[in-house]
């Protein structure tokens, strides 16, 4: 999960709980994103975080590791809260018929309802994906804002002005 955006960006699922099985979400999640500067991968005090394989892929991708306290959940807070909705959400008190019926349906919750759509109080009330995508609108604003502030205090034309999401913006006066 991506703190920043509650974005569930590697995920797996298997019948086991090996090292093999978290190594692979991790490598789901370095593919779906660029990692730039520090990256803190956080987890409970599993075995499989500790393993030297994980540990490996983490060296690797010269990324931190930090583990929850020994029996204290709220070091992983937000996890916990994801796997609390997940449950009263997906499973309502029922379970999978088969295990073919839950990667069916866990990839629904995850990829077609959780990210896409659903709403985060803490996002102010958007889903993961919309918050995402405004923050990369934001960035790209901003590039094409700084190249053209250079180019027009050089008082040279440089890019036209830039344009929001919402509009141009009007920089003077209204006379």
């Amino acid at each position: 999960m991506d703190l920043y955006s509650l974005k569930i960006i590697g995920w797996e699922l298997s019948d086991h709980m090996k090292e093999s099985l978290v190594m692979g979400s991790l490598k789901k999640a370095l593919a779906a994103r660029k990692v730039v500067g520090k990256l803190i991968i956080h987890s409970d005090r599993g075995g499989q975080y500790a393993g030297s394989g994980f540990r490996r892929l983490l060296d690797t991708h010269k990324l931190s590791q930090s583990m929850s306290d020994t029996a204290s959940p709220y070091d992983n807070v937000h996890m916990e809260s994801y796997f609390s909705r997940f449950k009263a959400e997906l499973l309502e008190g029922g379970a999978f018929n088969s295990a073919e019926d839950s990667q069916t349906e866990i990839f629904e919750f995850i990829e077609m309802y959780y990210n896409p759509i659903r709403l985060h109080s803490s996002l102010g009330y958007v889903s993961p994906i919309l918050l995402n995508k405004t923050l990369t609108q934001s960035y790209d604003y901003c590039k094409h804002y700084k190249a053209w502030a250079i180019a027009h205090h050089n008082n040279d034309p440089g890019p036209s002005w830039p344009r929001t999401p919402w509009g141009f913006i009007s920089h003077g006066s209204s006379k």
